[in-house]
């Protein structure tokens, strides 16, 4: 039902899988299906190549956002982020040696053990060095309630997204009194809205689920009216219809009710 934003978004990554990166947001309202979207760029981005990372918005310590993407980092491309962060030169910064000997992990970065103005710039440095030999997508969902210190450093990811391989995809509800961290964020993303759903694209999203099987076009109609084009809002009813027997499951296909 999001054929338009992901053919947007194909066009991105596979500009960015080449060195010309950019940063996207994705807006709509609560329920209107940001996290199903992020879903399914994920899945885009894996079937191109591309390492995907992918955190939201947790506890309010500083750098919160930025350890889990980092982390992330080291697990999916232990190596490869081991030698970016020499090539830069900031292992010392980054990494706790002492932790493993030989197995290098994140170091914690709201201990205080850093300043803020170093340690920004070494995760750009870090990230910026991986991005030579791999293409990566980061994805951030409720955006606009990652802590500021990790929000400045996407920000400044999405400055230098253009020229790495690197595309960054955010998505927020309705910003209001953004801090100046998520305005510049922002200010560099191109916003793509979410709307609600049309029936078309309601009853693209059951089809998704039950198949083209009879009765389709009439249950989205009627989820449709119900729930007024929201992807969550539809699911949601077409699982209380399974569960209450309405629709039924039998030798491999879904039965809808005719009425």
């Amino acid at each position: 039902g999001r054929e338009a934003q992901l053919r947007a978004f194909r066009q991105r990554i596979r500009r960015a899988a080449h060195g010309g990166g950019g940063a996207l947001l994705f807006r709509s309202p609560p329920g209107l299906g940001r996290s199903r979207m992020l879903d399914a760029c994920a899945l885009e981005a894996k079937t191109l190549g591309l390492t995907v990372l992918r955190a939201g918005a947790g506890s309010a310590g500083p750098f919160t956002l930025a350890a889990r993407l980092c982390e992330q980092l080291l697990e999916a491309l232990p190596e490869s982020a081991l030698h970016a962060a020499e090539r830069a030169q900031v292992r010392e910064i980054v990494l706790d040696d002492a932790a493993r000997p030989g197995e290098p992990r994140l170091r914690r970065l709201d201990d205080g053990s850093w300043q803020r103005e170093r340690l920004q710039p070494a995760l750009m440095a870090w990230l910026a060095q991986v991005c030579r030999t791999h293409a990566l997508l980061l994805l951030v969902d409720d955006v606009q309630r990652v802590d500021e210190a990790s929000l400045a450093w996407l920000a400044a990811l999405a400055v230098a997204a253009p020229e790495l391989r690197l595309q960054l995809t955010v998505a927020a509800d309705d910003i209001q009194a953004p801090s100046a961290a998520l305005s510049v964020l922002v200010r560099h993303c191109v916003v793509l809205q979410l709307e609600p759903l049309t029936h078309t694209e309601t009853e693209a999203l059951l089809g998704s689920v039950f198949g083209r099987v009879p009765n389709l076009p009439l249950l989205a109609e009627q989820l449709y009216r119900i729930a007024r084009g929201s992807p969550r809002e539809s699911l949601l009813l077409a699982q209380h219809l399974v569960d209450s027997g309405v629709i039924s499951y039998r030798d491999g296909l879904w039965t809808l009710p005719s009425e």
